[in-house]
């Protein structure tokens, strides 16, 4: 099950509308401070990478470690949903034996995203 519906379910729509209005706050807030630091830096790379290069340079391997370990877990939160929903909807599509195996799905999306993340630029 996928966790905003099962969040919604289990806390309630009005808690659950407060939680999710205030995560929009906190993502949206932490964007706009970053472009209010590449605009004091006057300039156009807008990371955490080079944000921290100028700040605090001393701990951008810390930095780059967090985003890291950031994107990983939202790479295994994809993984974890593709795995969850495609066998379903093979099934639902009348595709059965082996394309209703998780592992089968988890394979295609990493063979499907491997090439993507060698590239340098996207």
């Amino acid at each position: 099950m996928l966790a905003l519906p099962y969040a919604l379910a289990t806390e309630g729509y009005l808690l659950g509308l407060i939680l999710m209005l205030a995560a929009a706050a906190g993502s949206t807030t932490g964007l706009y401070l970053l472009s209010l630091c590449s605009q004091k830096m006057h300039s156009r790379q807008t990371s955490y990478g080079a944000i921290a290069e100028h700040v605090l340079p001393q701990f951008i391997v810390v930095i780059d470690l967090a985003v890291s370990v950031k994107c990983f877990g939202v790479a295994i939160s994809y993984l974890i949903v593709i795995a969850d929903q495609m066998p379903e909807i093979a099934s639902f599509m009348g595709w059965g034996g082996m394309w209703e195996a998780r592992r089968l799905w988890v394979l295609v999306a990493m063979l499907g995203a491997t090439p993507l993340a060698a590239l340098p630029r996207l």
